[in-house]
């Protein structure tokens, strides 16, 4: 028995029709996306509507109909190509009618009206479901990461910290700033602002200062701040210590403009005959001092009169900190607190160096 087949002509028009559908990749997907305000074909993993939002590095960012952004690796798309014209239908040949008249066909019963379902009102305090809008959101530029500079690896002896116990500071958070994040990092170092008095030896009383610490020269003053400070100096006490304020208990003069360092050591007005090296000594302790810091002269009559005023002032310019003095006599002791006099203030100098102008450093605790 053999197989009937269709004609070769009908198969080949069946097969080009087929590509013509099929084949052609603007018909082969949705024709209904938008690039550039025209019509195309909806890339892959687009869909229905989807529209080109921007041109980005790498291809085009498209936003689809649920509002999901889609990264496509390309940037031009061809247009849907416009639907064939319909075939030409050949006019028909008129004929001559039929004598015979048609049979008249069943009356059709008109259709059964029917109702439409009731709708249930709305309550006045129910809340409408908000309106899609039309145009997908933009997203706009992403915020940018700036990471900042770790600091050094702690000397060795100097365990990692992660919480905030006590000398250390808290673990470092992200933060942000006109939209900028700002990656801060761990830091492994002791941290934070410290307030020191020290008293003169010559000075000191348990009774009047009672643990007090001691210093005998200025050399030992900053020795024992670094000792403090180390393994790391910062004057924002970011990662690493600083002594916010400083308060040195001594002896005076009457003459005022007197500020005494121990062992004989002094300035006095503008001279600094007293204090070797004044000069670098000077710039040392403010080398350790906090930005915003301040150092306390509780010495009788250190910022009296014009004297005062000099002395004041020079060691402020040096050391790069206001710098206050006592006006008067001193009454009262460091244990009971509460001094009755009062106290004048120099600040640093225009040419001066201040700890904000000090980077950070390692401190040798051994100085």
């Amino acid at each position: 028995m053999r197989q009937s087949s269709l004609p070769a002509s009908i198969t080949c028009a069946l097969v080009a029709a087929g590509v013509l559908i099929f084949g052609h990749p603007a018909l082969a997907q949705d024709c209904n996306c938008s690039h550039l305000d025209q019509p195309v074909a909806c890339p892959p993993g687009v869909g229905p509507n989807g529209r080109s939002v921007e041109f980005v590095s790498g291809g085009t960012r498209w936003m689809t109909q649920d509002g999901r952004s889609v990264l496509i690796s390309q940037s031009e798309f061809p247009p849907c190509a416009p639907p064939a014209p319909p075939a030409e239908t050949p006019v028909p040949t008129p004929t001559a009618p039929d004598p015979t008249p048609p049979a008249p066909a069943d009356p059709t019963p008109p259709p059964t009206p029917t109702n439409p379902p009731p709708t249930t009102p709305q309550h006045p305090d129910t809340p409408r479901a908000p309106a899609t809008p039309d145009t997908p959101p933009s997203f706009g530029t992403p915020p940018r990461t700036r990471e900042r500079t770790p600091p050094p690896l702690p000397p060795p002896g100097v365990p990692p910290i992660s919480g905030p116990t006590p000398p250390y500071g808290p673990p470092a958070q992200p933060s942000h700033r006109d939209g900028i994040a700002m990656v801060a990092t761990e830091c492994f170092y002791p941290t934070g602002k410290l307030s020191v008095h020290l008293v003169d030896e010559d000075t000191h009383s348990t009774i009047l200062f009672g643990n007090t610490r001691t210093f005998t020269s200025l050399d030992d003053i900053i020795a024992q701040l670094s000792g403090m400070v180390a393994p790391r100096y910062d004057p924002l006490a970011i990662c690493g210590r600083c002594i916010q304020t400083l308060e040195i208990w001594g002896h005076g003069d009457t003459g005022g403009g007197y500020l005494s360092f121990g062992q004989e050591q002094a300035i006095i007005g503008d001279n600094t005959a007293l204090l070797p090296d004044a000069d670098a000594k000077l710039a040392a302790l403010g080398a350790l001092m906090c930005a915003g810091g301040s150092i306390v002269m509780n010495e009788c009559n250190a910022g009296a009169n014009d004297r005062g005023t000099m002395a004041l002032q020079l060691m402020a310019d040096r050391v790069g900190v206001p710098v206050s003095g006592a006006t008067g006599k001193l009454k009262g002791c460091r244990v009971f607190g509460g001094l009755l006099t009062g106290y004048k203030q120099m600040q640093p100098g225009p040419n001066a160096t201040t700890p904000r102008d000090r980077p950070p450093r390692a401190i040798d605790a051994g100085h």
